[in-house]
């Protein structure tokens, strides 16, 4: 009996010897594949940052590239026409393909849509007032801030930087006035039944379709009064520049262009007073971007030659 429980002890003693050497057999391939996947994982980090580098080598030649090219093709630009007087462009442009072709596809529909209206004869603030309902909004107070706006651009256009001046007691811009500052402590009613959509539509008309010898005219002055109307102009001209890299300058800059000189005979813009706002929005961006673009001031110097 004795013999025969010592040797159950020693089976017991092999068993666990045995169950032993298997663990610690199972933690050692455990810390090896433990210790091959940190090399594995550092390996992947060191060809991230070796792509990572080859990325910036051709940015950096992509930029060299263009910057070297820059002075040519922005006197290339200046010489070519858009649409009926020469508008220049600047030389940089961005955008991934797809994106440029969504772009394209928006302005060419915006484009065949204007070409069929007279543009001199929209009032845009206006028309936003008239067909823009506060359904639109996500609450009253939002609709009230948007009002207000499109009220404060009339007020700019018509009352305070008029390109013909104001006659001391003219009636529509006493009610114009008033509408105005009525509209701080609540929204107008711009219902069509409305009696104050219907003064401010014949103020604004009133005052709009002026002309400085009282003869009838065919086009309406309410944004082309300075310094308003080189405001707005040059804000147009900000959109050129991409929001993701405000140093680039977008693909469909030519179209933009198009799109902007319909704009000129409502805004009182000439081919001078144009070349005189591209070249500040250059240099305004070269300066506001921390000077890192030097391709931005060469087209700020190329146009500066345009403007002398």
């Amino acid at each position: 009996m004795v013999s025969s429980l010592e040797k159950k002890i020693d089976e017991t003693e092999k068993r666990y010897e045995e169950a032993n050497r298997i663990g610690k057999e199972g933690l050692k391939q455990a810390l090896e594949a433990e210790s091959k996947l940190t090399q594995l994982k550092n390996a992947m980090q060191r060809l991230e940052e070796k792509l990572s580098d080859i990325e910036s080598a051709n940015l950096a030649l992509q930029k060299q590239s263009q910057l070297n090219s820059s002075v040519k093709t922005l006197s290339e630009h200046i010489s070519t026409p858009v649409a009926e007087e020469t508008c220049v462009t600047p030389v940089k442009k961005f955008g991934t393909e797809s994106d440029a072709i969504l772009r394209r596809s928006f302005i060419e529909r915006q484009l065949m849509r204007k070409r069929s209206e007279t543009n001199q004869t929209i009032i845009i603030p206006l028309e936003l007032l008239r067909h823009l309902k506060p359904a639109k909004f996500s609450d009253s107070q939002e609709y009230q801030m948007w009002q207000k706006r499109q009220l404060k651009v009339l007020e700019a256009g018509l009352l305070l930087y008029p390109s013909i001046p104001l006659e001391q007691n003219n009636s529509f811009a006493t009610h114009l006035r008033d509408i105005v500052s009525n509209a701080d402590s609540k929204p107008i009613d711009t219902g069509k039944n409305s009696d104050t959509m219907r003064t401010l539509c014949n103020s604004v008309v009133s005052l709009s379709w002026r002309s400085s010898n009282g003869t009838p005219t065919d086009v309406c002055y309410w944004a082309d009064g300075f310094p308003f109307n080189m405001h707005l102009y040059t804000s147009l001209l900000q959109s050129i520049f991409d929001i993701r890299d405000d140093t680039l300058v977008l693909d469909e800059v030519d179209e933009l262009f198009e799109l902007m000189q319909k704009t000129w005979s409502t805004l009182g813009i000439t081919l001078p007073i144009h070349n005189v706002c591209f070249t500040w929005v250059l240099f305004h961006q070269y300066i506001v971007t921390g000077q890192v673009e030097p391709d931005l001031l060469c087209a700020s110097h190329a146009m500066l030659n345009e403007v002398a």
